[in-house]
């Protein structure tokens, strides 16, 4: 069986007769479609494969554009996103990335060509790798003593991931971009944190931002800028970005020692501060992009 081309019908409709197709190639169907729920699958009874569908706004939002949909916007019709594959009945059936069972960690990197993007253990202890392959993210779960695949999991990735994973690869491309040459300008840009808004505000009658607050807040400034230059000097953009995450996570534990204290109008002021700060190194980014947004919980 070849299921190679599968990744093709990403974002197609469950009503597409491609779709239907597919569905019937692996032996699976699905006569209640309408009741699929936002987020639902539909299983093969004879094969390993599952396919698991979205919500065509959750899709269109996050994703990209739904194919071959029928029923109104504002329904709840539903897009293929990820396709889960285990052994059974698969033996040595072509699967996408050149994968196929039974597969073994040394089989996925000569498929894959390369050691994957992370490893990690899921709750129940199985080894667990992530590759990103284009607009992909494919998850290979082993099984508990880590010899051979349990499960292949491929699902799109929203554009934020794609963003993130698209930044994260270019970091090494990045180096003819840094202009050492700017220090001067990037250290004097302590002067225009926001920290001296906050104090306005607080004297203004602000009982949310403390000085304490403030303080904290303006050595997590210092730090930053002192991080990003050390890394402009070297030209590590790795470094640079690893500075947006330390600050970050700081201002999170800033957040929850001052409850209250960061709200939106504060939100805006250090991502704007940060985003000045690394755009002036040369560093270069989506500006639609959030250089904090994972790390953030404030």
């Amino acid at each position: 069986m070849d299921l190679s081309s599968i990744l093709n019908f990403f974002g197609f409709s469950v009503y597409a007769p491609e779709i239907e197709a597919l569905l019937r190639q692996c032996n699976a169907s699905c006569n209640m479609k309408a009741d699929l729920k936002r987020y639902d699958s539909i299983n093969s009874e004879s094969l390993g494969v599952s396919f698991w569908f979205w919500w065509k706004g959750f899709y269109q939002d996050q994703i990209g554009e739904p194919q071959g949909t029928v029923e109104p916007e504002d329904s709840t019709e539903v897009v293929l996103r990820e396709v889960r594959f285990t052994p059974q009945g698969l033996a040595q059936a072509k699967l996408p990335f050149g994968l196929s069972f039974p597969a073994s960690p040394q089989s996925v990197i000569e498929a894959l060509g390369r050691k994957p993007f992370s490893k990690t253990k899921n709750v129940v202890g199985n080894a667990v790798w992530t590759y990103y392959e284009g607009e992909f993210e494919l998850i290979v779960i082993f099984d508990c003593e880590g010899n051979s695949v349990e499960c292949f999991r491929i699902i799109s990735l929203v554009r934020k991931e794609r963003q993130k994973i698209e930044l994260l690869n270019s970091l090494k491309d990045q180096k003819p971009n840094i202009l050492p040459e700017r220090i001067p300008e990037i250290e004097a840009l302590i002067e225009v944190a926001p920290t001296d808004s906050w104090q306005l505000r607080m004297k203004s009658g602000d009982t949310q931002i403390s000085a304490e607050a403030i303080a904290a807040s303006r050595q997590v400034f210092e730090d930053f800028v002192a991080a990003v230059c050390r890394a402009t000097k070297t030209r590590n953009a790795k470094s640079i970005y690893g500075a947006i995450k330390n600050s970050t996570k700081a201002f999170n534990k800033l957040a929850r020692q001052h409850k209250g204290f960061i709200e939106t109008m504060e939100r805006e002021e250090i991502i704007e501060f940060f985003n000045k700060v690394v755009g002036l190194t040369g560093f270069q980014t989506d500006p639609s992009f959030d250089l904090t947004e994972e790390y953030r919980s404030w």
